[in-house]
């Protein structure tokens, strides 16, 4: 709904004015109820890409982690655990076990392609909040060492779960049906904070599902549109 504060400042024109009866009370409520719907519809015009957005990107984000379970137990990984499940765990959204390895797994999952048409080149690996960005900016730190800082903080959650981070990236095709899982370790990519996911770049990590794998979760509704 619009609030009543935004409402007042945009009916401003009308606080001065007298009190009025009769047709012109009616006149000025009319005047004052177009406002409010043509105020409320600029605001849904702006409001409602940035929800569908926003929920596009959440449901994209649950299933890939789905997608990611499923495929860490199809490789062989054991005690596959979802981190998300009780609390919002900082960096990493699983963690997993093979050949006596524990891995603390970020995963990862995009619209393969953008609303362009052209191929999604990376996805966000690790970010920091932006006051902490500013103040090591503002230190004199480079972004170089920055991005090193962010990773060691990666470093510190894993050690703390005896575990060596990783990541796991998910490109989706919404309109097919279909996507592909990549695995990889931190260490691949850690001079950068992104993850490289050109056709160039895939084949250097662990193919977890091919590219074209069918999967009918993955609804059209999911496809980038802005």
């Amino acid at each position: 709904m619009l609030s009543d504060q935004v409402f007042r400042a945009a009916n401003l024109r009308y606080s001065n004015r007298p009190c009025l009866s009769g047709a012109g009370e009616v006149n000025m409520r009319y005047e004052q109820n177009i406002s409010r719907s043509y105020l409320q519809a600029v605001q849904d015009t702006w409001m409602k890409p940035s929800i569908l957005r926003a929920e596009r990107t959440s449901k994209l984000g649950r299933l890939g982690e789905t997608l990611a379970e499923e495929r860490l137990k199809e490789a062989g990984f054991k005690d596959v655990q979802n981190l998300n499940r009780k609390i919002n765990f900082p960096f990493a959204d699983l963690i997993a076990e093979l050949s006596g390895l524990r891995y603390l797994i970020s995963v990862k999952s995009r619209n393969e392609f953008q609303a362009n048409g052209n191929l999604n080149p990376c996805y966000n690996a690790v970010k920091f909040n932006n006051t902490v960005v500013r103040a090591l900016q503002a230190e004199g730190k480079s972004e170089g060492e920055i991005t090193a800082i962010i990773w060691d903080a990666v470093d510190g959650l894993a050690q703390q779960q005896n575990a060596c981070p990783a990541w796991i990236a998910v490109p989706m095709r919404p309109q097919e049906s279909s996507y592909s899982a990549y695995f990889g370790e931190v260490s691949l990519i850690r001079h950068r904070r992104s993850i490289p996911v050109m056709p160039s770049d895939r084949v250097r990590y662990t193919e977890l599902a091919p590219l074209g794998t069918y999967d009918a979760r993955i609804t059209v509704d999911l496809r980038n549109q802005d």
